[in-house]
């Protein structure tokens, strides 16, 4: 057995939930709001818009409190139980298959466990809530101040400029982070990024630290394919735990050791995303001694699909955010479109289709508690 983010699936859904239903519900209120205000006119000076914006940022704040609460607790249990599945991998694999005498050792050092506290996570996600109602204020705000405090006379004039920018602002959806270049970040797509790779790496330190305290040195990486090419160096080939074993023999024929596991993941190999697993090894176990061959139109194809999937979305919210049944039924044919060029890349492409990820909790189900309440 072995362990990778494929193992710890389960556990990283409900902190992604949490989020991913604090945003529905978010751009709902959104557009709850300002199809009111649009109908009604109000005027640049009429003091109501500004009592709304009260009553907005009290019920968003709300919203968020439940999400800090839920987001917290969910997260720390998910990191928890991303370790125990880890150790439980690791021991359960040692105990079915037993240590050969042949296996190789390493070091008699042990450097202690491995599985890292929930802090980076947490301020991950601590970090994410003053973004998130900065993100959704500064929507409202700038829908009042360029639709209803503007010359426009007709109640479908101002629901369609107000449209107009909430269809732009549904490109994004709600930001939950902005990195160092600038790039703005939705938040149920970095929810699902930091709890995964946060949640990956408790796992398989977990893990190795089990192996390591075993007394096995090598792990093998399995071979994923449309893999990244950070990752090709990596696949089907032995990493040492200590950096201290070199090779093993296979069949007569000395194989060499790509590196250490620390090493491997500095170069790339566990990336966020990544889909590599590591599972023990020992002389007599298959390993083949040509590293496999990589396609990179088939890398290009999954980044291809990753892309109309995050465009998928993006109609989707569009759809959510609607203020007629006109821009709702524009938001579905493109929803449509869309999926359409999904079915043929799949077709023509060895990308394989995760439908889960066209969805705008990302498949996460919301947890029992309903955040719209």
């Amino acid at each position: 057995m072995s362990v990778s983010v494929e193992s710890i699936e389960g556990v990283i859904r409900s902190t992604t939930a949490v989020y991913a239903a604090a945003e529905q519900a978010l751009l709902n209120r959104v557009a709850a709001a300002i199809r009111a205000d649009t109908r009604e006119g109000i005027g640049p000076y009429d003091l109501r818009r500004w009592s709304r914006l009260n009553e907005f940022r009290a019920t968003a704040q709300q919203v968020f409190a439940r999400t800090n609460r839920s987001g917290a607790g969910a997260a720390a249990a998910a990191l928890s139980d991303s370790a125990q599945r880890g150790r439980d991998i690791a021991e359960r694999d040692l105990s079915l298959r037993g240590v050969r005498a042949s296996a190789p050792i390493g070091p008699a050092t042990i450097r202690g466990t491995l599985v890292r506290g929930p802090s980076s996570l947490m301020a991950s996600l601590a970090s994410v809530h003053p973004m998130m109602l900065a993100s959704t204020e500064g929507l409202y705000r700038q829908v009042m101040q360029e639709v209803l405090t503007a010359d426009i006379r007709s109640e479908r004039d101002r629901v369609a400029a107000a449209q107009r920018l909430l269809d732009r602002f549904a490109v994004g959806g709600i930001t939950g982070f902005v990195d160092r270049a600038g790039k703005r970040w939705n938040v149920v797509h970095y929810v699902e990024m930091a709890t995964r790779t946060a949640c990956a790496q408790v796992a398989i330190d977990a893990h190795i630290d089990v192996i390591e305290r075993s007394g096995l040195d090598l792990v093998l990486v399995s071979i994923a394919p449309n893999c990244s090419p950070l990752c090709v160096p990596f696949q089907g080939r032995l990493l040492s735990v200590s950096g201290a074993t070199s090779g093993a023999v296979v069949r007569g024929r000395r194989v060499s050791v790509a590196a250490s596991v620390d090493e491997a993941k500095a170069r790339g190999l566990h990336h966020p995303g990544c889909r590599h697993k590591l599972t023990v090894w020992v002389p007599g176990d298959p390993l083949s001694t040509r590293p496999p061959k990589v396609n990179p139109a088939d890398y290009r194809a999954t980044q291809r699909l990753r892309l109309l999937e995050r465009r998928v979305r993006v109609a989707k919210r569009r759809g959510d955010v609607a203020l007629t049944p006109a821009a709702a039924q524009v938001a579905s044919a493109q929803t449509r479109a869309l999926q359409k060029q999904i079915r043929e890349l799949v077709a023509t492409t060895s990308a394989p289709r995760i439908r889960r990820r066209e969805q705008l909790d990302l498949g996460y189900k919301p947890p029992a508690k309903n955040l719209n309440q």
